[in-house]
């Protein structure tokens, strides 16, 4: 009973030292995000600029009449949101390509194997945990296991620890050897895959950090390097496809 009693406080002990952390995260990006507006303000009283520039983006002033690129304020009266039936693609994309287009150049394909799983959608978590997300999980494991050339990356912390709570430790070491091996790969490694283009920056930050610290704290920080890819951008663009993280650190949000 003792025994029990000092590992739940030091497992609240740990809890309290990791929200410590992430709030002094919280308050060092909100100062900074609060000394930057003040700094824009000032600048703006003085230079008298206009009320329709972006505030925060480096590229604002590169752009001419609006000749080289979209204000992002401005790109729901752009889109028409008919969604068109684009055929085998679609998402409102019509795909044409000629037979003989890869006679001279083969063409080259790359098969990710994959699986989105969304925290609540059509179903519940719960539901689509016990209905599909723990079967997949529990493949995963098995087929992984059989052949070390197969590989999976998977995105969705919040599922993927809840399988990690249900399973043994001889598996948990299964799927230490293979993140280890590189034929498991946690990618983005936020909590959930989250909308990009809508959700604010605040929650995007803070359930990356959950997903982030798990990782840390159950696999260890060499599964953190594994973290690289977004593998459905839909919410970014019309194209869901797979882009590097650091393709959007230039980027002004």
């Amino acid at each position: 009973m003792d025994e029990d009693l000092s590992r739940l406080q030091e497992k609240i002990d740990r809890l309290e030292r990791l929200l410590s952390d992430n709030n002094r995260l919280v308050a060092t990006l909100r100062d900074s995000l609060v000394n930057r507006k003040a700094s824009w303000e000032t600048g703006r009283r003085g230079a008298n600029v206009s009320s329709d520039t972006l505030s925060g983006c480096r590229l604002v002033e590169e752009m001419k009449d609006g000749t080289d690129g979209v204000q992002l304020l401005h790109v729901y009266d752009l889109l028409t949101f008919d969604n068109p039936d684009g055929g085998a693609w679609k998402q409102g994309f019509e795909i044409r390509y000629q037979e003989n287009e890869w006679d001279e150049t083969p063409l080259e394909l790359f098969l990710v194997p994959h699986s989105h799983n969304d925290p609540g959608w059509l179903k519940t978590f719960n539901s689509y945990y016990q209905d599909q997300t723990k079967h997949i999980l529990n493949n995963m494991l098995i087929k992984l296991s059989e052949d070390h050339r197969r590989k999976m990356i998977w995105a969705e912390i919040s599922y993927f620890s809840k399988w990690w709570n249900d399973i043994d430790e001889q598996k948990r070491e299964m799927v230490k050897r293979l993140v280890g091996a590189g034929q498991l790969e946690l990618v983005t490694g936020g909590w959930v895959m989250p909308d990009e283009a809508n959700s604010h920056y605040f929650a995007l930050l803070d359930q990356l950090m959950e997903g982030h610290q798990w990782l840390q704290k159950h696999l260890g920080s060499s599964s953190l390097r594994s973290v690289r890819y977004l593998t459905s951008v839909c919410s970014l663009t019309s194209v869901c496809s797979l882009t590097r993280l650091h393709s959007l650190t230039s980027s002004c949000l």
